[in-house]
């Protein structure tokens, strides 16, 4: 959300859902979770409100969990009778205000059979839906990374040999700082290349499926080299390798100019345009990119 239309747009071009509701804390009514144009309108993001409001009327409603700790979770399929209680709503009864009350149904002469829950959340064919794994770039680093997966047998793995590579110790840094160190490129980099890989250690041990069976894999920025390693392409230390190398080569081409790099959110277009314009005024033409 933020502002970016442009992001908005995107989604709803690859079909994402707009009735979709906020996750609601337990206590909460799900059916009174934000919509996206909800916290649109509370930003004062006119211009999304709009395209959201469109979107709604074109998109149809689908079925969405009415409670639990994934309520107002998209479902894929008609939801079956759940031994719990009764079967999430159609999403008229979850998007719609809470005004009347739903007409109770007539009991069945016969009780139908019900299916357990399944393990995974199912496409309408019965299959489990895909799964991506997706890594972090440069700037997720933080004091105490790595505290709750040092223990695991692969993670130590890896942290003996990345010792080896980088000739110090990335677990202490990671756990002690510095921070201002931490965030240097030349530490930073690796320590996230090894962080996104004991993610993936830790999940194999939590729910070992979808490290088996990942639709894809993706990061951002040094995440890609993350990726490439979940992926097989390149080996653990190889790819340590080439980030340690990244991270170095990167650290000294900073120190040659003064350069900044800054994300910008919940700016309208025109008022980021006026910015930029005064900033290149005092900085000198061509300094924005």
């Amino acid at each position: 959300m933020a502002g970016q239309e442009s992001s908005v747009r995107l989604l709803l071009e690859a079909k994402a859902d707009p009735h979709v509701r906020c996750v609601m804390p337990e206590g909460k009514d799900p059916k009174t979770g934000d919509t996206a144009r909800d916290k649109a309108s509370r930003f004062k993001h006119a211009s999304i409100v709009k395209l959201l409001q469109k979107a709604e009327k074109d998109s149809p409603l689908g079925w969405y969990k009415e409670d639990g700790i994934c309520n107002n979770r998209k479902l894929y399929s008609e939801p079956k009778t759940s031994p719990a209680g009764p079967t999430p709503a159609k999403a008229e009864t979850v998007v719609a205000a809470a005004a009347k009350p739903a007409a109770a149904k007539p009991a069945a002469a016969e009780p139908a059979a019900v299916k357990p829950a399944a393990a995974e959340p199912a496409a309408a064919g019965g299959l489990p839906l895909p799964l991506a794994l997706l890594f972090p770039g440069q700037g997720s680093q933080y004091v105490k990374m790595l505290d709750g997966v040092k223990d695991l047998p692969e993670v130590k793995d890896m942290l003996a040999k990345a010792k080896e590579i980088l000739g110090y110790d990335l677990l202490e840094l990671c756990l002690n700082g510095p921070e201002e160190k931490l965030a240097e490129t030349r530490y930073c980099q690796p320590a996230m290349f090894v962080g996104g890989l004991a993610g993936v250690a830790k999940l194999r041990v939590e729910r070992a499926e979808a490290v088996e069976r990942p639709t894809c894999v993706a990061g951002l920025s040094l995440g890609e080299y993350t990726a490439l390693c979940a992926a097989g392409v390149l080996s653990f230390e190889d790819g340590l390798t080439l980030v340690k190398l990244r991270g170095e080569a990167m650290g000294e081409a900073a120190k040659v100019g003064k350069q900044a790099m800054l994300s910008v959110a919940g700016l309208e277009q025109s008022v980021l345009d006026k910015l930029c314009s005064e900033a290149e005024k005092k900085e000198g033409q061509g300094a924005l990119f």
